[in-house]
């Protein structure tokens, strides 16, 4: 197989673009645990007290927190979007200059295994997890604040 400089170059910059793709999803994963913990942390502190009016701010905090994750994920998921679009593009390059590797073909016989293994949770993107997760986190403060306001003493 021939190995050239502008393969080096797209090796090279399809690595990079992995590792841009890695960092995004290792800030979401530690934005979401950051917030999981203190959203678990302040709700235990509402529980406890039995909700009283004092933690209404408790009640907003976590609120907030669970938009922000939310929407922090979202910009995450774009991040790493951006740079999968951009190894998808490298790597049809690269197939392009090596026809021999066929590259797509391979993937494509990859993805049909994978797609008749897991036809349910293949639909299912990963991305919708997490910010469900962090809207969770927000719903849990709304009705936080509900039974406060409601019932608070």
């Amino acid at each position: 197989m021939a190995y050239d400089i502008e393969t080096e170059i797209i090796l090279n910059d399809m690595e990079r673009q992995w590792s841009q793709a890695k960092q995004s999803e290792d800030q979401r994963a530690t934005l979401s645990n950051f917030i999981v913990v203190i959203a678990l942390a302040a709700q235990g502190f509402v529980v406890d007290k039995d909700f009283p009016k004092r933690a209404l701010a408790v009640a907003i905090i976590i609120t907030l927190l669970g938009i922000f994750g939310a929407l922090a994920s979202a910009k995450y998921y774009e991040r790493f979007r951006l740079s999968m679009t951009r190894v998808g593009r490298l790597r049809e390059r690269l197939d392009a200059m090596h026809p021999n590797l066929k590259l797509d073909e391979t993937e494509a016989i990859a993805d049909g295994k994978h797609a008749s293994r897991h036809p349910l949770l293949r639909r299912i993107r990963l991305n919708f997890l997490w910010r469900l997760l962090m809207l969770g986190i927000a719903a849990l403060g709304l009705f936080d604040l509900y039974i406060i306001l409601r019932f608070g003493k």
